[in-house]
C-alpha cells in the first residue's frame, strides 16, 4: 500500500532521529515498529493505569505512608451531548477499572464466553446513580456500546 510523499518524509525523519538513539541504521520497519510501541506506551489505558499505580506506589514509599483512598487526581471531564452534563469519573477510577476489566466488555455470552470487543467501550453502573450507586470499583464496570445499551433496553 503506497505512502504519500508528506508520510514518507515524515518517516524518514523520525528514521533519522532514531538511528542517531541507536547508533546504527534502522529499517522502515523497525521504525515503524517503534513508533508504534511509543504509542501505546502513551496512549493505551491499561498502561497509563499501570504508570499511575506505579507512580502511586513510589510516591507512598517515599512518603513513608499509604496512599489515601481515592480521588486524588483531577477529574476527568468527559460530556455526554444528550443527558445533561454530570461530574466525570475520577481518573484513579477509571486506571483501577481499566486495569480490572483489562479494557475489554466484561458481558459474558450465554454458552460462558467473555465478550471480546476492545473499542467503543462504557462504564456502567450496575445499582444506577439515580438509585443510590456510587462511582466505586465495586459498582462499575466495562461494557461495549452494544451489551451497555441492552443493560439499559
Amino acid at each position: 500500500m503506497p505512502i504519500s510523499d508528506k508520510v514518507y518524509k515524515t518517516l524518514e525523519q523520525v528514521r533519522d532521529l532514531l538511528q542517531q538513539k541507536h547508533q546504527r541504521p534502522l529499517s522502515l520497519e523497525e521504525v515503524i515498529a517503534e513508533i508504534s510501541e511509543f504509542y501505546i506506551q502513551k496512549n493505551d489505558p491499561i498502561e497509563k493505569a499501570n504508570r499511575a499505580a506505579k507512580r502511586n506506589s513510589e510516591k507512598a514509599e517515599v512518603i513513608g505512608q499509604e496512599i489515601i483512598g481515592l480521588g486524588q487526581k483531577p477529574l476527568r471531564h468527559v460530556r455526554q451531548k444528550s443527558r445533561p452534563a454530570r461530574r466525570s469519573l475520577r481518573s484513579t477510577i477509571v486506571d483501577a477499572i481499566n486495569l480490572r476489566d483489562r479494557r475489554q466488555c466484561t458481558s459474558i455470552y450465554k454458552n460462558g464466553e467473555r465478550c471480546a470487543e476492545k473499542k467503543w467501550l462504557e462504564f456502567h453502573h450496575v445499582k444506577p446513580k439515580s438509585h443510590g450507586g456510587e462511582d466505586s470499583l465495586e459498582n462499575l464496570r466495562t461494557l461495549c456500546f452494544h451489551h451497555h445499551r441492552m443493560q439499559h433496553e
